[in-house]
């Protein structure tokens, strides 16, 4: 999957996003990593590496190493078979 450009402010104010979340299918922490993300990106084109990570430190109330590892350790995403769980949700939905 790419890493695509998300515009958290509409992504917030979009009225499915509370139903989303009220079911479960909101990574807090994802959100979270993804705005810290984003948020030192744009600190790096003023401030140098350590500094950037020091203020999102203390913005997020985080530890240094916490934000370090956001930034810089990859991630395995899990795979979402979305079709697949939708056919087998679809055929059990017909034979209640």
């Amino acid at each position: 999957m790419k890493n695509h450009l998300l515009n958290i402010d509409d992504l917030l104010s979009d009225p499915n996003l509370k139903v989303l979340y009220d079911l479960g299918f909101i990574d807090e922490i994802a959100v979270r990593n993804h705005i810290i993300n984003s948020a030192f990106k744009q600190l790096r084109k003023t401030h140098s590496q350590i500094e950037s990570i020091f203020l999102l430190s203390h913005k997020y109330h985080l530890a240094f190493g916490t934000i370090n590892s956001i930034i810089f350790r990859k991630r395995s995403r899990k795979t979402l078979r979305l079709e697949e769980l939708l056919r087998d949700f679809n055929q059990s939905a017909t034979s209640i």
